[in-house]
């Protein structure tokens, strides 16, 4: 493990927080557009000091059809989250603890479609179905 002296700690500190602005960025500004209102969002240049509003999510929520929509994504994720514990909790307690004769290949199968990139998937499903 490299140690840093600690003439070089403000140097790092500030490159990590430069980084770390530029990451957030985009995250603090949809955060910030959320509570805006549309001629706030819309005006050219920015505004950058606003009086926050939640009219668009008082707007949003009191519209039946998002909420139907939104209770149903949610069945749907719970649901499915569910089942895949349900299948892949045993199946993974099977390949630790028992020994059988194709346990390596089918642990090797299992890791190397996580590795496979879904590009290259796509373009195989592409020259199956054209």
């Amino acid at each position: 493990m490299f140690r840093i002296q600690k003439g070089n700690l403000l140097l790092v500190y500030g490159l990590l927080a430069l980084f770390l602005s530029l990451f957030w960025f985009p995250i603090v500004w949809i955060l910030l557009t959320s509570v805006r209102s549309r001629s706030e969002t819309l005006s050219y240049p920015p505004v950058w000091l606003f009086r926050p509003t939640f009219e668009g999510f008082s707007y949003l929520f009191s519209s039946s059809e998002f909420v139907t929509s939104l209770l149903n994504s949610v069945y749907v994720a719970i649901f499915s989250t569910l089942v895949t514990l349900a299948l892949a909790v045993p199946a993974a307690y099977a390949l630790a603890r028992f020994d059988f004769p194709t346990r390596e290949n089918l642990g090797f199968y299992i890791i190397s479609t996580k590795m496979t990139p879904p590009c290259s998937c796509v373009i195989c499903l592409l020259l199956t179905f054209c």
